[in-house]
């Protein structure tokens, strides 16, 4: 007949001492968890928080239609140029 001996304790058949056995890897474990517990890493986020910062547009109405005009009548005066110039070459 085998002995069952687990740290100096003798038990009667395997079933005891396999739970035995079980319960000081699960203490060990836990022992061992609890210890490194403060070295696991804190979770960080995955993206830095974007900094929205507000801004002031000091520009009156008037002077925003006047731009989106400025704009406007510059594209349709190259335009323009493009197609005269394009003209002009199949006339000469």
């Amino acid at each position: 007949m085998e002995k069952y001996i687990l740290n100096g304790v003798e038990y009667k058949d395997y079933r005891q001492y396999n739970h035995a056995y079980n319960n000081l890897i699960k203490e060990n474990m836990m022992a061992s968890y609890k210890k490194d517990l403060h070295e696991i890493p804190i979770r960080q986020k995955r993206r830095p928080q974007i900094r929205r910062y507000r801004t002031y547009d000091f520009t009156s109405r008037s002077e925003r239609i006047h731009t989106i005009l400025a704009y406007v009548l510059t594209y349709l005066l190259g335009t323009m140029l493009f197609v005269g110039g394009f003209i002009a070459l199949l006339l000469t």
